[in-house]
């Protein structure tokens, strides 16, 4: 079922409170069981949970990338042969077919990558959402 924080939102979709995005874990029940529509994806890609559900750019709005990503973190010091130990370990895990079968359950897609291109999509979208935030005044509660 959907994340407990995700329920509220899809109640207010339904009651037409507002319109908005959800994860993409939630689009199948959703769509069936509440009788909402999937507009679009805002990943670069349409997502497997979801493949009939059109991206963003394929509607016309190019450069939208608001996928959401998840990430193992150790602490800056941490020695390099550990960081290429665990790296190595979680990227066969996520390998193992009842992982992947588990996380597409829940609406992600395994995935792994090294620690440069980890640190290449924080330094990406570090500056991007920290823009948003700035922009829009949004302050943590």
């Amino acid at each position: 079922g959907p994340e407990p924080a995700t329920v509220p939102v899809l109640a207010s979709i339904v009651a037409g409170v507002i319109a908005t995005a959800s994860p993409a874990s939630v689009l199948p029940t959703a769509i069936v069981a509440l009788s909402v529509t999937a507009l679009a994806v805002g990943s670069p890609k349409r997502h497997p949970v979801s493949p009939t559900v059109a991206t963003l750019d394929e509607l016309g709005q190019k450069g939208v990338d608001v996928d959401m990503w998840y990430a193992f973190m150790a602490p800056a010091k941490t020695p390099a042969p550990v960081v290429s130990r665990l790296n190595a370990e979680i990227a066969a895990i996520l390998k193992l077919p009842e992982i992947r079968d588990a996380l597409g359950k829940a609406g992600l897609v395994a995935a792994s990558s090294s620690p440069d291109e980890l640190g290449d999509v924080m330094k990406k979208d570090y500056p991007r959402w920290g823009n948003v935030i700035k922009t829009n005044g949004i302050k943590a509660e």
